[in-house]
């Protein structure tokens, strides 16, 4: 997160944690972590994230706005799952999530990755 710190970024994104393998991450760990930067922790799957409290502030989020997803966000461990992430936090955070800049630098880190373990043909299910 150091290394970033500056890169004018709005919001800290990290993706990859696992909770079987990484263990319980949760709001009050991310402010412990920096309580003025927004961070969002994405699981694997890509169906679900915690974030820190800056991060709700940031996507002007509160709890009357999680009426009908009490099943899908944990608002005090600021964990977000399935419709929780994909209807409240989804359109608060598209246009830096789908930002030509940030999904072109996204597939070259990817591919990087990939080749980098030997991988030279992939199939992408959100490509159809």
């Amino acid at each position: 997160m150091a290394a970033t710190k500056n890169n004018n970024q709005p919001i800290f994104i990290t993706w990859g944690w696992s909770k079987p393998s990484h263990g319980e991450i949760t709001r009050a760990m991310l402010d412990k972590l920096d309580s003025d930067r927004p961070i969002m922790i994405w699981q694997r799957s890509a169906h679900e994230a915690i974030f820190n409290s800056a991060a709700l502030k940031y996507m002007k989020l509160t709890p009357a706005d999680m009426t009908g997803y009490q099943d899908n966000v944990d608002w005090e461990k600021g964990h977000f799952i399935e419709a929780g992430f994909f209807d409240v936090v989804v359109p608060r955070l598209a246009k830096h999530l789908l930002a030509p800049a940030n999904v072109d630098e996204g597939y070259r880190r990817n591919i990087d990755y990939l080749v980098s373990g030997g991988v030279t043909t992939i199939g992408d299910l959100a490509t159809g």
